[in-house]
């Protein structure tokens, strides 16, 4: 599907807004079925931390604002849970700051 497309249609569902006001923490969530990362409400009106302007994008977009020594990780965790080769992940990385 067309990013483009997609996001006139992708408004953030409830319950991720909901864990995101109970919590005060951040979230994006990848949609495997797209290939998409969204991010919640507050994410993007964090403007000291993030340089996000849309409420979606691709992987390599977002990859764009991880740190550089994490990027290659997160990419082969995704890969490795489209292929099957791991059922769950948890992990933490790093993403740059509005100064880079």
């Amino acid at each position: 599907m067309e990013l483009g497309r997609f996001q006139a249609q992708s408004a953030p569902t409830a319950w991720r807004e909901q864990i995101s006001q109970s919590t005060g923490d951040y979230y994006s969530f990848y949609d495997f079925s797209t290939g998409l990362v969204h991010f919640t409400r507050n994410a993007l009106k964090a403007t000291h931390t993030f340089q996000l302007e849309k409420p979606v994008c691709t992987l390599e977009q977002w990859c764009e604002h991880v740190d550089g020594r994490d990027v290659s990780r997160l990419k082969r965790v995704v890969e490795d849970l489209l292929n099957g080769r791991i059922k769950s992940y948890s992990f933490n990385y790093r993403v740059k700051n509005c100064c880079g």
